[in-house]
């Protein structure tokens, strides 16, 4: 009889928080959503607690920021984040304004006058492949950045299974965003360096990808269906990374665009379109 390895991340749930930027649609001006949005991250706003309490808005900085329930389907993942969105849009955000989902963006100064404006970061996060906390680097008072952070929920979750799942999500996610994104502004500040995670009682967070990835419906598909190719990756056996191609870290950071084709073709990563 043959050994099967039982599976390590099982009763599977994917979610997300996910932060706009404000524009205004007349000339595209990015402006602060802080006179708008309710809500902060110790006591998010539960804006439908009827139909979902996991739906929640907060400010964070100067971005609109909110969460979606955990989903077990590509379609409640997709029609959540729309959900969020269209409540962004058309019940927060006053005729004139709406979401605009993009790594990073500059402001007017004068956007940026308050305490929160000038607050940046808060729960620590980590990075897997040091070991160390993350730290952001601000490199500009009007810089500031937007996250898509992907939260993987399973069954009696370990650091270790983390950080696996981390480093396989480097693989299918963080590699193809140096070639899906062109921007990498927001690294300026210290945001979507490779391996970026924070460990929770439910699972793992995973915080590389931009908000960019929200600016399409296909490309919010192909997170989730690259999330579960990671997940597949674990679940084969322990993730190790490519020989002979430099390391998921050193790719992500350096946006190094042939090291990033090398590795997609090595794994066989899906991209938008496959």
């Amino acid at each position: 009889m043959s050994f099967i390895r039982p599976m390590v991340v099982q009763d599977v749930s994917i979610g997300a928080d996910i932060e706009w930027f404000v524009r205004r649609l007349d000339n595209g001006t990015i402006v602060s959503a802080e006179p708008y949005v309710k809500g902060t991250k110790k006591d998010p706003h539960k804006f439908a607690p009827n139909q979902n309490a996991w739906y929640a808005t907060q400010l964070d900085n100067v971005l609109a920021e909110g969460n979606i329930p955990p989903a077990r389907t590509a379609n409640q993942f997709v029609t959540s984040i729309q959900f969020l969105r269209r409540h962004l849009d058309i019940e927060v955000l006053p005729d004139g304004l709406a979401t605009c989902a993009r790594g990073a963006a500059f402001l007017p100064e004068s956007e940026l006058q308050t305490e929160n404006a000038k607050t940046f970061g808060c729960d620590p996060s980590y990075n897997v492949w040091t070991g160390e906390e993350e730290v952001t680097t601000p490199s500009d008072p009007c810089l500031r950045t937007a996250g898509f952070h992907i939260h993987i929920g399973y069954r009696n979750p370990t650091e270790f299974t983390n950080k696996c799942l981390v480093r396989a999500m480097d693989a299918f996610l963080g590699v193809p965003s140096v070639l899906l994104e062109a921007d990498g502004t927001r690294m300026k500040n210290g945001y979507g360096r490779a391996g970026n995670y924070r460990n929770q009682k439910w699972g793992v967070e995973y915080r590389t990808l931009s908000s960019f990835f929200v600016s399409d419906d296909s490309l919010v598909e192909w997170v989730w269906r690259n999330t579960w190719k990671a997940i597949d990756r674990v679940n084969d056996g322990l993730f190790k990374e490519p020989k002979g191609d430099g390391s998921l870290a050193r790719v992500i950071n350096d946006r190094d665009a042939v090291g990033a084709t090398s590795i997609i073709r090595v794994l066989k990563v899906p991209m938008p379109g496959d």
